[in-house]
């Protein structure tokens, strides 16, 4: 397992993060950091941390977010810093709006990805957003 240059700033990140989220940053990390430069790696831990912050459901989004991140993370394109920024925007988009909304684009984001560029990934993302908009209806039902 690598140890970051910061590691001041990961185990800052992690000291914050609700136990359950602790032991899925971890199980993800010897992978996740194998991909990522050490600022990707800061703001990846980041942004997981920001949501989990915010509500409980922030940490079912922040737990799908490290889940998911390993399959990510291996098809962004190098660079992987701007694709990451991508990613990471459209979620903190959709969690804005909702959380449900944030946890399907999260679990759908590794097969997009294979299909799609990542450029792709905002507008998807605002589509998604619209469709829920515009149904007026619970995320949980539309996924249904």
């Amino acid at each position: 397992v690598r140890e970051p240059i910061g590691p001041m700033d990961i185990q800052g990140i992690v000291s914050r993060l609700h136990e359950r989220l602790v032991e899925e940053f971890w199980r993800v990390w010897p992978i996740v950091s194998s991909c990522l430069s050490d600022a990707e790696l800061v703001l990846w831990a980041g942004a997981g941390n920001e949501w989990a912050a915010q509500t409980w459901q922030g940490r079912e989004v922040a737990q799908e977010y490290f889940r998911v991140s390993p399959a990510v993370v291996h098809r962004l394109p190098s660079p992987v810093g701007p694709a990451l920024n991508v990613w990471i925007g459209g979620c903190r988009f959709l969690v804005q709006r909702t959380p449900d909304l944030a946890l399907e684009y999260l679990r759908a984001s590794a097969a997009f990805l294979d299909e799609a560029e990542v450029s792709s990934l905002d507008r998807w993302a605002e589509e998604g957003e619209k469709l829920f908009r515009n149904l007026g209806r619970p995320v949980r039902t539309i996924a249904i």
